[in-house]
């Protein structure tokens, strides 16, 4: 299965909706608005799927050189983030961001 963009698909587990009764008719409108909740449902599975793995910042430790910093920053001082955000924006120029 993929995407309309084209990419696979996210694995999915269970149904995303609960499934239709056999005997039950669905008009247009009805079966558009199912099709557009079931669109819906496998794009914000997706989006937690890819958030999920993606590693959460860890708080207290300088995302520049790694060093203990105080945890409500990100960052031990003015030179690692002048420093990371450098690296940063090279990454994204590289397209890698």
């Amino acid at each position: 299965m993929s995407t309309p963009t084209g990419s696979p698909a996210a694995p999915l587990i269970g149904p995303l909706l609960t499934p239709l009764e056999p005997d039950e008719r669905l008009s247009a409108e009805d079966m558009a608005a199912r099709r557009a909740d079931e669109f819906l449902a496998h794009a914000l599975r997706a989006q937690a799927q890819a958030a999920s793995a993606q590693p959460a910042v860890r708080r207290g430790v300088c995302l520049d050189c790694g060093d203990i910093c105080h945890p409500s920053t990100m960052y031990c001082g003015a030179e690692c983030r002048a420093s990371h955000e450098r690296s940063l924006a090279a990454r994204a120029r590289r397209g890698k961001a």
